[in-house]
């Protein structure tokens, strides 16, 4: 009798450690894992960017001197930047804490990510969940 294999393509999981990890939360911090933030070059401070039409955020290190640069504050398991009145300016409003489903760099060394595809990781309804389709935004 013959056989229907049908193959995993997805592949082991990748540690927490060895990817890049993000998350906001409802006060406005976004909190980078070690890999993410020495991925971005391990900046002292950093600009932030919207994009409504695709409700997109952007991060790119900058100046810690600069008028709009938010500085990052090191713990000993992340690293944390205060984007408050970012996500007041631009109407983000989160529930709990929500991590970034596919954070990625692009050319410019912008941290791009999609508030359409994010996994709630603690608080508020639906624990646990993926968001297609994404968050709260104007």
């Amino acid at each position: 009798m013959a056989r229907h294999w049908e193959k995993f393509t997805e592949g082991p999981t990748v540690s927490s450690r060895d990817r890049i990890h993000v998350t906001l939360n409802g006060k406005g911090m976004f909190q980078f894992n070690r890999k993410a933030y020495e991925h971005m070059g391990s900046p002292k401070a950093a600009v932030l960017f919207f994009e409504k039409a695709t409700s997109m955020i952007g991060i790119s290190p900058a100046h810690p001197q600069l008028r709009e640069a938010f500085p990052f504050k090191a713990s000993s398991s992340c690293f944390t930047l205060r984007g408050r009145p970012f996500c007041r300016h631009f109407g983000i409003e989160i529930d709990g804490t929500e991590a970034f489903a596919d954070p990625e760099l692009d050319k410019d060394g912008i941290l791009q990510l999609s508030l359409r595809s994010t996994r709630r990781v603690y608080g508020g309804r639906g624990k646990n969940k993926r968001r297609e389709g994404g968050l709260k935004t104007p």
